[in-house]
């Protein structure tokens, strides 16, 4: 982040619903790493298959997905 905002960091599943909401708040300027711990928001493994990330900042968003492999 080029300087302190607000973000988002949420994970969906192939039909759009949200599985995991990983952070939202306010984070310092500078880099930043977040790890997911393979569960759900009520901390249920989630099954294999293909999942997407979305990162919202005022600065920009990033959407990307992912494959989880068990």
């Amino acid at each position: 982040l080029p300087r302190p905002a607000p973000v988002t960091l949420a994970l969906f599943d192939a039909a759009g619903r949200r599985v995991r909401q990983i952070t939202t708040g306010s984070m310092t300027a500078g880099e930043h790493a977040a790890v997911w711990d393979g569960t759900n928001d009520a901390g249920h493994p989630v099954g294999a298959g293909v999942y997407f990330y979305q990162l919202r900042a005022p600065a920009g968003d990033l959407q990307s997905k992912l494959v989880v492999v068990r």
